[in-house]
């Protein structure tokens, strides 16, 4: 497969490609309606679109995130990740990983000394799971109470985006109603996730998950995290192409 990836302005993504989003999306979660997600999508900056190349007579979408960046009235950057999905014939693949990582560190460079965060909704385990094995400052999560540094920066923003919906003691986003659920064969975790504390850590905090509670999350992106998501991405896929050359030289 031919996998990359490209970050579209939302001003450049016309009808036709938002209802090719729309459709894949709505595979993976009930309850979702076009005209709120287009409504949802018009509110973010930039999109994530993840590509296979080698699918025939176009390129296939097969998976998109999207991206909200602002800037904080405190100080800092905030990196706001909307609906995100990918088909589960992709799943293992690195290339959402790869454009994330590629966002925070041209954001990081731009803004060297400013403190940035990245915020994340999360009505399933393993979007949890994305930023807590990534980056270790992130909240809320089994390390314990979330630092008062963070803090004020994570309730002044949900409280902002999502009014009385954002309830600040449990770090739920509770809409009444189901704004979007994911589908039972992606909601249940197995046994092999079970035994991970994290993933038992996110159904504890989050037990109406299915219903389409989202759990709000802030992981501090500081350079180290950075360093290690690069290192963590690049060498091993170095080291197969390397292999590789050296099988077909010999």
């Amino acid at each position: 497969m031919n996998l990359n990836y490209t970050l579209l302005p939302v001003s450049q993504i016309n009808t036709e490609l938002r209802r090719r989003m729309f459709d894949l999306f709505g595979k993976y979660y009930f309850d979702v309606e076009f005209e709120r997600f287009n409504s949802d999508l018009s509110e973010k900056t930039s999109v994530i679109m993840l590509w296979d190349q080698s699918k025939s007579p176009e390129p296939f979408l097969f998976g998109f995130s999207t991206v909200l960046i602002r800037e904080l009235p405190v100080g800092g950057r905030v990196i706001y990740s909307g609906d995100t999905v990918v088909d589960s014939d992709y799943w293992g693949s690195r290339t959402l990983q790869s454009a994330f990582t590629r966002i925070l560190f041209l954001t990081r460079l731009r803004h060297p000394f400013s403190p940035l965060y990245w915020m994340l909704i999360s009505k399933g385990f393993k979007t949890y799971m994305l930023m807590r094995r990534n980056f270790p400052r992130s909240y809320p999560s089994l390390a314990g109470a979330i630092p008062n540094d963070l803090a004020p920066v994570k309730h002044a923003f949900y409280k902002g985006k999502f009014a009385e919906n954002y309830r600040t003691e449990t770090s739920l986003i509770d809409f009444g109603k189901s704004m979007g659920r994911v589908k039972d064969q992606m909601a249940v975790p197995t046994d092999r996730d079970m035994s991970n504390p994290d993933v038992r850590f996110f159904l504890e905090k989050n037990p109406r998950y299915h219903e389409g509670v989202e759990l709000a999350c802030i992981a501090d992106i500081r350079w180290s995290d950075i360093a290690h998501i690069i290192f963590k991405y690049t060498v091993p896929f170095y080291a197969r192409v390397r292999s590789r050359f050296l099988q077909s030289n010999t």
